[in-house]
This record gives structure tokens, C-alpha cells and sequence, in this order.
């Protein structure tokens, strides 16, 4: 998870990852944020697990929700996919399955920056082509506030 930083962009991808690391059902399934590391190689690592499944959260852009404020709201969008084998192995968990537990939990999680009180928003969602893996993948967004960065003021500046 993030840490230090109130600018931290991907903080809300972070704290998504934990509140899904503790759903139940999908307890089994690795869940992977998208930072600078080898993505390709996390997810076939844990696609072979036992769960036969993986969960990556990516952030995918994000706007000014109220470009007149004093403060700076975006709405951050997130892809959040599915990554299962191609063929599913005894005691493997079907991806219909963690696709909806998955769908349904992202859109019970609230942020973890402010006063927690945004709801995570999911919209569509779509199956993507791969050669290894079977991938569904849909966005999902949540509204934060970003801080005033700290001015640095020079000798005679008020």
C-alpha cells in the first residue's frame, strides 16, 4: 500500500486491493496494483495458484470533477480486471464467479483517502483477447481531494 504521500495517485488503487484481499469469497484470488513492475510475470505467477484466478487494479486516467473550486476533486478511473487460465483445473474457482463477487465488492468499497465517505462506481465491463489468459475487465471510479501543494516562498516573498 501507498504510503507518505497525500499526493499518492494511486493511493484509492491500494486501498481497494486490501478491501478486496479481505472479501471471503475471494480470499484465494492475489490481488495485484499496477505499479512499475513486471505485470506479465505477477499475474502468471498467480494465475497458477490454486485459484486459478487473478485480480489486477490499473489506474486508468482520471478528470477535474470542479475545475471553478479553491480545491483540486478529481474522479479517478480505474480498470479492474479478471485474469483466469484458459482452462480452469479441479477445485479452481469459475472467473463468472469471482467476476461477480469482484463486480459486486469494488462497488460496496468506499475511498480511503478524505473522510472515506466516496463510493467506489463500476460502469459496463467487457471481455478482452489474450493470448495466455481469459481476461473481463470493467472500470471502476472514485472521487478524491487532492491537497494545496506547499509553496516554496523565496527571500522577500510574502
Amino acid at each position: 500500500m501507498s504510503v507518505g504521500s497525500d499526493f499518492d495517485m494511486l493511493a484509492e488503487a491500494d486501498g481497494l486491493a486490501v478491501y478486496l484481499r479481505r472479501v471471503a469469497a475471494l480470499a484465494d484470488v492475489p490481488v495485484i496494483v499496477a505499479r512499475q513492475r513486471d505485470l506479465v510475470a505477477d499475474i502468471d505467477e498467480a494465475v497458477a495458484k490454486a485459484a486459478g484466478a487473478a485480480i489486477l487494479i490499473a489506474l486508468d486516467g482520471w478528470r477535474n470533477v470542479n475545475a471553478s473550486s479553491n480545491r483540486t476533486r478529481l474522479e479517478l478511473t480505474h480498470s479492474v480486471s479478471v485474469w483466469t487460465a484458459p482452462i480452469l483445473w479441479e477445485g479452481a474457482m469459475e472467473e463468472s464467479e469471482v467476476l461477480g463477487v469482484l463486480v459486486s465488492a469494488v462497488g460496496m468499497a468506499t475511498s480511503v483517502t478524505g473522510d472515506g465517505c466516496e463510493r467506489w462506481v463500476t460502469a459496463g465491463g467487457r471481455y478482452i483477447e489474450h493470448p495466455r489468459h481469459r481476461v473481463y475487465e470493467f472500470p471502476a471510479a472514485v472521487m478524491v481531494d487532492l491537497p494545496w501543494p506547499e509553496m516554496v516562498v523565496e527571500d522577500g516573498e510574502e
